[in-house]
C-alpha cells in the first residue's frame, strides 16, 4: 500500500493500528513496515492539543516526518487532517507539534487555525486555574503557540 488513510478513529485506536505487529517468516515487523506504506494520512475525530500531541509523537519517533496539514470548522468542532511520510530525505533536529504547517499557511487555514489556537489556548487555561496544573503535552502546545510564529 502507498498510502493508508485513518479517519474517524480516536488517537488510541490510531496508535494501535500504526503500530500493529506481525510475524513474517522468523521475526515480528510493524503491518506499516509489511504493507511498505510511504503515507499516512490521518483525521482524528478530536483536535485537542494533547491528544494531537500524543498521535503525533507516537508517529514521528516510528520514524515518520510530518508533511502537511489542513484545518476544517465543521459544527462548532476543528478537524486536523495531517499527513506523514517516510523514507523522505529529511533532517529533522527536533519533532513537528501539531500546527507546525497550518501555523505557516496564509488565507483561509492561517484563519481557522488563529481561531482554533486563540479557543484552544483560553481552554487550556480555564483548565489550568480548575485543575491547578496541565499535563505536559498541553504544556509543550501552549508555550509553543502563546508567542508570535
Amino acid at each position: 500500500a502507498d498510502a493508508i488513510c485513518i479517519a474517524g478513529m480516536g488517537v488510541d485506536t490510531m496508535i494501535s493500528i500504526l503500530g500493529s505487529e506481525i510475524q513474517v517468516e522468523d521475526k515480528t515487523v510493524r503491518h506499516l513496515d509489511h504493507l511498505q506504506c510511504k503515507r499516512l494520512y490521518l483525521q482524528p475525530p478530536t483536535s485537542r492539543p494533547r491528544q494531537m500531541m500524543q498521535l503525533y509523537k507516537e508517529i514521528q519517533e516510528s520514524g515518520w516526518i510530518l508533511l502537511d496539514e489542513r484545518i476544517i470548522k465543521l459544527k462548532k468542532r476543528w478537524y486536523i487532517t495531517c499527513s506523514f511520510g517516510r523514507d523522505i530525505d529529511v533532517d529533522l533536529e527536533e519533532l513537528s507539534l501539531p500546527g507546525h504547517c497550518l501555523s505557516k499557511r496564509q488565507g483561509e487555514q492561517k484563519k481557522e487555525y488563529d481561531a482554533y489556537v486563540e479557543h484552544h489556548l483560553q481552554w487550556l487555561d480555564k483548565d489550568s486555574q480548575k485543575k491547578g496544573y496541565l499535563c505536559d503535552d498541553d504544556l509543550v502546545w501552549r508555550d509553543a503557540n502563546s508567542t508570535p510564529q
